[in-house]
């Protein structure tokens, strides 16, 4: 896991005696700078310390402890760098940092032999890290469940003889959490991540704990943000072939948040006619039954692991194919005639001298009317001799809002 570093303590070879009520403020910086093994198979740690007062320090005094209010005289050195040895794995330890001024020789000549605190640290915490030399017989299974867009559930087995559990980053390096049940879950993660993880069991003594060799890597991958509502621009009835009723339900993903789509007919009531998904952009055939209303209706999704999340359904389309359309002109009017539905709200009759664009409302009449005579377009009367185009088109009451019919 990590290379083994040679640790000792640096002691100086000559006595150093603080000069009493000296002030000591917090002038001095204490940092972890690793841990490993050391060559009789101990843990050990290494940390640096950096004196940010006035002047210059000659040296430092070590104390260090398992508790912050038990700390004992390590020793003293003259660089700036300290490496503990012999100690316990998987365990806290405590330090503080004297910096130090040194006699002068002709102090020392002179029976003056003192020297000055110069300012110390806050008590650090440190850690040793997880002894990889103890074996177990049973490791256990593991397994990642109930992933959202934030957080994930690590469960397992017990581990024979384990007293708790350490969850730590893949490495090792960092304890994440520290639990004596069998379940951790990792809360406050970003979404659509993979972290990598492992579940180490340990057992506790009279001088801390001991973590296990086998330990387990587990990857999970948080789930994607929900995706968005679809809007009624980017899903949409294509290709329809009026004759057979054939056509093609289409939705997009215009913000690149999801990986496919799911589309649900329904009669006015809600009952479900049929429904399918598909890949974002790609269309769905279906064949729509003549003059008979749909209610259509899609939702996103993104997926990972084969777990989606599914985006809010988009408003509604109405869909209904229209028959028996007929429409006959004589020389002030046109008529125009339909298979009526009496499910319909209502029903506008729209005409233009342009067969795709510019229709105009000529009419509108209740759902039991089937029939419609037409003299005016724009407001002005029919010309003669002009060819017209007519088109029915539906309007429908779905849970109290009146929503178009798509096909016209």
């Amino acid at each position: 896991m990590k290379k083994k570093l040679i640790f000792g303590m640096i002691c100086m070879c000559f006595m150093i005696l603080s000069v009493p009520g000296v002030a000591k403020a917090k002038e001095v910086t204490v940092e972890q700078t690793g841990s490993g093994t050391d060559t009789a198979g101990k843990a050990g740690f290494a940390f640096s310390m950096t004196y940010n007062g006035t002047g210059t320090a000659d040296g430092y005094r070590i104390y260090y402890g398992e508790t912050k209010d038990s700390l004992s005289l390590a020793g003293d050195i003259s660089v700036n760098e300290m490496t503990m040895t012999g100690l316990e794995f998987a365990r806290k330890y405590y330090v503080r940092v004297e910096a130090l001024k040194y006699s002068t020789a002709l102090e020392v000549m002179a029976g003056k032999d003192e020297s000055q605190v110069l300012g110390e640290s806050d008590v650090v915490e440190m850690a040793t890290p997880i002894d990889e030399a103890v074996e177990w017989k049973e490791s256990g299974s593991t397994a990642v469940k109930d992933e959202t867009s934030t957080s994930f559930t690590l469960t397992w087995s017990s581990v024979k003889g384990a007293d708790g559990y350490l969850i730590t980053n893949q490495d090792r390096s960092i304890v994440i959490g520290d639990v004596t049940t069998t379940t951790y879950q990792a809360t406050g993660l970003t979404p659509n991540t993979t972290y990598a993880v492992a579940v180490v069991p340990y057992v506790l003594s009279e001088s801390g704990y001991h973590a296990t060799k086998p330990y387990t890597i587990l990857t999970a991958t948080t789930l994607p943000d929900t995706p968005h509502k679809v809007s009624l621009n980017e899903f949409s009835l294509s290709k329809l072939n009026a004759k057979n009723g054939k056509a093609t339900i289409l939705a997009v993903d215009t913000q690149g948040d999801a990986s496919g789509y799911e589309y649900q007919l329904t009669n006015l009531k809600g009952k479900e006619i049929k429904s399918g998904t598909s890949i974002a952009g790609k269309g769905v055939s279906y064949q729509f039954k003549k003059n008979k209303p749909y209610v259509l209706k899609v939702r996103l999704f993104a997926e990972v692991n084969g777990n989606r999340v599914y985006g809010p359904w988009s408003d509604v389309r109405m869909i209904c194919i229209h028959t028996k359309i007929k429409c006959k002109g004589n020389k002030k009017n046109i008529t125009v005639t339909w298979k009526k539905n009496k499910k319909a709200a209502y029903y506008k009759v729209l005409i233009s001298k342009n067969k795709k664009t510019g229709y105009k409302v000529a009419k509108k009449v209740k759902s039991k009317v089937s029939k419609v005579v037409i003299n005016k377009y724009n407001k002005k009367p029919l010309v003669r001799g002009i060819r017209y185009y007519e088109r029915i088109r539906s309007y429908w009451n779905v849970n109290g809002k009146i929503v178009a019919n798509s096909v016209f």
